[in-house]
């Protein structure tokens, strides 16, 4: 059962850790390049849907 209580742990550890950076958005000055970014994920396919400000990426 130890293996399945780390892999929650770490499961856990990350969703928060991607929920902070999700929240920070782009770096002041790079707007622009993180806009062409989004655009070509979502041309790509990557983002499964957009809401105002947020994009849901699916991961490979």
């Amino acid at each position: 059962m130890q293996a399945e209580e780390i892999r929650q742990y770490w499961e856990n550890r990350n969703r928060e850790q991607f929920a902070r950076i999700k929240a920070m958005g782009p770096s002041p000055g790079k707007e622009e390049v993180w806009e062409k970014i989004q655009a070509k994920k979502e041309q790509l396919g990557l983002i499964l849907f957009k809401q105002k400000g947020e994009h849901h990426v699916e991961q490979l």
